[in-house]
């Protein structure tokens, strides 16, 4: 068994041996094939004259030099661009802003277009069902009061009792507001005796977002209510006095005796 492995190793030592050599020789004639291909290139090299203009031809895949090349066709003149027409000016607008303010315009000048405001009724429909039926109940709720009426503007519904306002209703931002004129008595009145008009009471503001703000409304209803009758019969009682002052001085002027004449 040992003669045996010994002869298997020695054959296959041979065989690499032989492979080496073979591999070798390949090369080597492979090396001088390209080298006798770089020599015939070399030799059918044409040396050129750079100072001369030289014109090569490729013809059935040879390199050919020629004296002068072919004439080539001279390229169709292209069409210029039609120009783009200019935008006219938008004088329009201008014009009627300029006309209206009797303001001179330039070239310069902005003009802002005011965008249309949407009227009390066109919001109140693009309020949500629930915001609806907040509103609809508190004008039922004051408009069951004696002597209440309602008036709609443009951009708002008054709430009144004969001529004092009870609430004012406007729409901001998808939320109704109502104010309540709820003023100090004595103050009002001593600004009414007085004529003064410079100073302004602010009303009291309540958003309609909650049911919540609802109730908080109704009883800002009631107190404004009470306030406004409680003002409603001083005024009365205050004109039926001046009426009683007048007449008695009236009469006062009646019962003095004339001067007698001498």
């Amino acid at each position: 068994m040992d003669t045996f492995y010994i002869v298997m190793i020695v054959i296959v030592i041979v065989l690499v041996v032989a492979a080496v050599v073979l591999w070798g020789v390949e090369e080597r004639a492979n090396s001088q094939n390209r080298k006798s291909r770089q020599e015939k290139i070399v030799q059918r090299t044409v040396v050129i004259n750079q100072e001369e203009d030289v014109y090569l031809r490729v013809s059935g895949g040879v390199l050919e030099v020629i004296e002068s090349p072919a004439p080539q066709p001279e390229p169709a003149p292209v069409a210029a661009p039609a120009p783009e027409p200019e935008p006219e000016p938008v004088v329009e607008e201008v014009a009627v802003a300029e006309a209206a303010s009797g303001i001179e315009l330039n070239e310069d000048s902005v003009v802002f277009q005011a965008s249309q405001r949407l009227s009390f009724i066109e919001k109140y429909a693009q309020l949500t069902p629930e915001d609806r039926a907040r509103f609809d109940e508190l004008a039922a709720y004051v408009l069951a009061k004696p002597g209440c009426k309602r008036l709609e503007s443009n951009d708002a519904i008054t709430f009144k009792c004969k001529s004092d306002k009870v609430m004012r209703a406007t729409i901001r931002r998808d939320t109704v507001t109502v104010s309540f004129m709820l003023a100090n008595t004595e103050l009002d009145r001593f600004l009414r005796q007085e004529g003064i008009k410079k100073v302004k009471i602010a009303p009291v503001a309540i958003r309609l977002e909650s049911d919540d703000d609802l109730k908080l409304a109704k009883q800002t209803a009631d107190l404004t209510m009470e306030h406004i009758l409680e003002e409603q019969q001083y005024r009365k009682e205050r004109r039926n006095e001046l009426r009683r002052q007048s007449r008695m001085s009236k009469e006062a002027e009646k019962q003095e005796p004339e001067p007698q004449s001498e």
